[in-house]
């Protein structure tokens, strides 16, 4: 994954019936900065096993470079809450740093 860029992070999430999820919190954090990102059931982010998360370049431009943590909670229909553990991942710099 690259700053100032848009990724579009794909999570595979095995062992959860999706449609038993009625709420998605994706943590995103890095260096002391904390980026959420939150999905209802029904959001066209969501697959039959799978939760795709998109970046703006804003997001990923108030990043530093380096490891990145991605972890996501769920919220289920009967209300208990669940976990993933969390993923590590590289967020890489660009040398033009400039939102275009």
């Amino acid at each position: 994954m690259y700053r100032y860029t848009t990724p579009t992070i794909t999570l595979t999430i095995d062992d959860i019936d999706f449609s038993t999820v009625s709420l998605w919190r994706v943590a995103i954090s890095g260096k002391g900065k904390r980026i959420i990102k939150e999905y209802e059931a029904g959001d066209s982010a969501i697959g039959d096993d799978t939760l795709l998360v998109t970046l703006t370049q804003e997001e990923t431009a108030s990043m530093s470079a380096g490891d990145v943590e991605i972890q996501v909670r769920m919220k289920l229909s009967n209300g208990a809450v669940l976990a993933t553990t969390s993923a590590r991942v590289k967020l890489f710099d660009v040398l033009d740093k400039a939102v275009i």
